[in-house]
């Protein structure tokens, strides 16, 4: 629809800039320069950023890997800016203020309008207060701490000894702090009004007061006491509004003697109407003497022992319960045949269930039965039997009253309170999520409606009205005829997380949807009347977008292949964008290279999608060699811009290789069922050619690179075609049966169910497709691998056990292929230590500049190859 397209300007005026631009960028490029090794510490990533209520400022926090990171405030429309290195934490303090607490505990008090610095040193802790303008710090001395809190002048107003810690009420209007005075360990209650008052909440000579949590009500708080070896555990409670403390009392509620409270982590909270109170509970569970000798892992279990052992913490130890301080009355949550447990929002119902009764089941997320648990009365029924426990298809509305769930293609709608099941008319052109592997499975929910009568549902493009009084569903966006996937962005305050959906929708006030395409990506405001307006929609990665609470402003992050992050501003009134802060600005100064998208088909017809990155100063007349880079479909990065670094924690770089005179070539795969390893081979190959044709690579100077289950493709690769004059592959798979038949270390369940519903798209079990598995199995055909190849990996992977890789290695040694292979000590599935990331840094290069353009070999190589 024209509606959401972006207005193209006047042509003429089109063509003016463009000459413009062009004679600039001419003389700019007379000046660029290449990129060196030296230039990569240069480069940082925006870690995040923020926006000040009034829309006036925002910030930008710069991460660099050889540098101090450094925190950017900048005047959204204006020319003020102002820098801070070493930053922890920082907020907007008040329309003209911003506080950042940096490494050495100090506190810059930055005036946003003069520029004028204060410095607060030995600063631990901060916060500021959206009422009055408080700023209240920690302070730790030598022998002394406190809580100090000053108005928005910057006068302080109250100091308060002995205080250690403290924990700001949600409105900020109210906070507790923890300590001890004169040997005596208190909790006291500060309320920041006009005036500012203090209340000892409780104190102890021998409890010490932890794990405070305050309500979303912003009246009440719950904090355990308890003894520094946790002999004696007990939960408090602190209703502001009454002013009464109540202590949970287990003995009185003739509490089982084998629960106890857990001291450590009680996992406490309040729900929103401050009557009921959560808590974990500890289970005394009798330790099998024999265990400690012999594991016994039975044929009959239904889930493997690896597993059952690292979920037995939760499932054998832990339980949930809920506590009535007003009555003193308690009552389990959870139990020994359910185990676990979620809670909806107003917390006065929970859905139960057993994640193990059903197994064994080769998924990543068990089927399970659904229990609804009133927990006022303690009745519990049946809500939904065999149904999937992937979190995006279960939500519950933000009133509580209603969970709605995704089964057998439809989704279903469930009145907790008045207990009946609501009609429904689903949306007739649900598109399943094809991430799951050839299994049908929704997308998720996409809101609540604030009225309590629909919810929004999302198919492959679109957002749709779903009413519950089962009437037609009503179409908002109209992505389906021009191919753009419309979402409705949520602004989430204080990066809460939401489960699943359950976040309410005002349609009568502006709403922001997400969108994207193959080429474009950006937002749309949806009006009360329907309309959209443009926020931005273009060929760059548009996202994080965040809105100004008190003022129509909102800034996002954009960046394309050839310009890192930017933020930019929008103001709804005016409708006017500007550009407030550009990441590495010094990017201009070097030269990049181009990128093309390139189409190509596998054997099946079918089209598909690559991106090509030419070398830095390409020249026409000479031949490059090139690099081929896989895993999966790799076209959502074409709009991403990539820092040059050594900090790489799979040794590839986009960047890295464009500057040194290499091709890059990131190839989509579309994958058959069953055909894993053939089907990558296909695709790729077809990538390869298709490059090829255009005359620009070196035919006999191309490199495959993969790490993961690219890895896994990379192996299979080598061992099907000679078009790759070498390939590295990371922490890889190489024998498909014998990785089937393996346990995980992240998860200690096997790795069956990867294979049979999961990326690995076998679709059926080993003994119902032996013959798949071998040929899709490196292992099968490694007697034809023609090329040398680097093989790597982390000791300590706990994805892909590192045998694989060794595997791989010692076929390729005992066939006298050339073959070099890197055990990182005491790394990861990705490497994560940065002396490992520069080593796989310089050992890549190595070995490509050796391979593709026949650079002297360095000395690992010369011995590694050397027979």
């Amino acid at each position: 629809m024209k509606k959401y397209m972006v207005k193209s300007k006047n042509v003429a005026q089109n063509t003016f800039l463009f000459l413009i631009l062009m004679g600039c960028f001419f003389c700019q490029a007379q000046s660029q320069k290449s990129i060196t090794a030296a230039d990569y510490k240069k480069w940082g990533a925006l870690f995040q950023n923020t926006i000040s209520d009034n829309g006036a400022w925002t910030t930008a926090y710069m991460s660099y890997e050889d540098s101090p990171d450094t925190l950017h405030i900048v005047q959204v429309k204006g020319k003020k800016a102002y820098k801070v290195a070493h930053p922890r934490e920082g907020d907007f303090w008040g329309a003209t203020k911003y506080a950042v607490l940096d490494d050495t505990n100090t506190l810059c008090l930055l005036d946003l309008s003069t520029g004028i610095q204060e410095k607060i040193p030995d600063v631990q802790a901060f916060a500021v207060t959206t009422q009055h303008n408080y700023l209240i710090t920690l302070h730790s001395k030598a022998n002394q701490k406190e809580v100090c809190i000053r108005n928005d002048k910057g006068q302080i107003m109250e100091c308060l000894k002995g205080i250690t810690s403290f924990k700001m009420s949600p409105s900020s209007n109210a906070m507790v702090g923890i300590g001890n005075k004169e040997g005596v360990n208190q909790l006291r209650l500060i309320q920041l009004d006009n005036v500012i008052t203090q209340t000892i909440i409780d104190k102890d000579s021998l409890h010490q007061f932890s794990n405070l949590k305050w309500s979303s009500s912003n009246r009440s708080f719950v904090y355990s006491k308890n003894k520094v070896d946790n002999s004696e555990v007990s939960v408090c409670f602190y209703n502001m509004s009454t002013k009464q403390k109540r202590q949970f009392d287990a003995a009185s509620l003739n509490f089982p003697k084998n629960y106890l409270l857990d001291g450590a982590n009680p996992n406490l909270s309040i729900s929103p109407d401050d009557r009921r109170i959560f808590m974990s509970l500890q289970k005394n569970v009798a330790i099998d003497p024999s265990s400690k000798i012999v594991e016994v892992w039975s044929g009959a279990d239904g889930m493997v022992y690896p597993k059952r052992k690292k979920i037995a913490a939760i499932e054998e130890k832990i339980r949930y319960g809920v506590w009535w301080h007003e009555t003193n009355t308690f009552r389990f949550i959870t139990s020994d045949s359910k185990p676990f447990h979620l809670l909806n929002p107003t917390m006065d119902f929970a859905v139960t269930y057993n994640i193990t009764n059903k197994e064994p089941q080769y998924v990543m997320k068990p089927n399970v039965d659904y229990y609804l648990k009133n927990l006022e009365t303690g009745q519990e029924q049946l809500l939904v039997a065999n149904q999937s426990s992937a979190e995006e298809i279960l939500s519950f509305a933000p009133n509580g009253q209603y969970v709605a769930y995704f089964k057998d293609t439809k989704w279903y709608l469930y009145d907790v309170k008045n207990q009946k099941q609501l009609p429904l008319s689903n949306i007739a052109s649900m598109n399943w999520n094809s991430l799951d592997y050839g299994k049908k499975s929704a997308f998720r929910l996409g809101g609540w409606g604030t009225a309590n009568d629909c919810f929004f549902l999302n198919d492959e493009y679109d957002v749709w009205k779903v009413p519950f009084d089962g009437s037609t569903p009503i179409r908002l966006t109209r992505g389906r005829e021009q191919k753009i996937i419309f979402r409705i962005h949520h602004f989430i305050k204080n990066n809460i997380a939401v489960f699943s959906g359950s976040v309410a929708v005002d349609f009568s006030s502006d709403i922001v949807f997400s969108a994207s395409s193959e080429n474009a990506t950006g937002y749309f405001i949806r009006k009360p009347n329907g309309t959209f307006k443009t926020i931005v929609y273009n060929d760059y990665s548009n996202k994080a977008i965040l809105k100004a609470t008190k003022a129509p402003y909102y800034v996002y992050q954009s960046q394309h292949f050839s310009q890192p992050h930017a933020l930019n501003s929008y103001n709804t009134k005016t409708t006017a964008s500007n550009s407030v802060f550009q990441c590495n600005p010094h990017y201009v100064n070097y030269l990049w290279g181009k990128q093309e998208q390139i189409q190509y088909k596998n054997s099946k017809n079918e089209t598909l999608k690559g991106t090509l990155y030419y070398p830095v100063a390409y020249d026409a007349n000479k031949k490059y060699p090139m690099v081929v880079s896989i895993y999966e479909e790799l076209n959502f990065l074409k709009h991403n811009y990539f820092n040059p670094t050594m900090y790489n924690s799979t040794g590839f770089n986009v960047t890295n290789l464009t500057t040194q005179g290499y091709f890059v070539l990131l190839p989509d795969i579309k994958y058959e069922l069953g055909n894993p390893g053939l089907s990558a081979t296909d695709c790729v190959v077809a990538a390869t050619k298709e490059v090829l044709r255009k005359d620009i690579v070196l035919s006999d100077k191309i490199a495959l690179v993969g790490h993961s289950f690219g890895g896994y493709e990379t192996n299979f690769i080598v061992t099907q075609t000679n078009i790759f004059k070498t390939a590295i592959s990371g922490a890889s798979v190489y024998d498909l049966p014998s990785w089937y038949l393996s346990i995980s270390n992240n998860s200690g369940d096997s790795e069956i169910w990867r294979f049979e519903n999961q990326q690995w798209r076998m679709g059926n079990s080993l003994y119902e497709d032996r013959e798949g598995y071998e040929r899709n199995s490196p292992s099968t055909w490694v007697e034809n691998v023609t090329m040398p190849v680097l093989i790597w990996t982390g000791d300590k992977d706990p994805q892909i056990n590192p045998n694989q890789s060794i595997a791989f290695y010692l076929a390729l040694r005992r066939l006298n292929k050339k073959v070099v292979f890197l055990n990182y000590s005491n790394e990861s599935h990705s490497l994560l230590k940065k002396e490992s990331q520069v080593d796989l840094y310089y050992r890549f290069n190595d070995w490509l500049n050796y391979h593709l353009k026949d650079e002297s070999p360095a000395e690992w190589i010369v011995k590694g190859l050397k027979y």
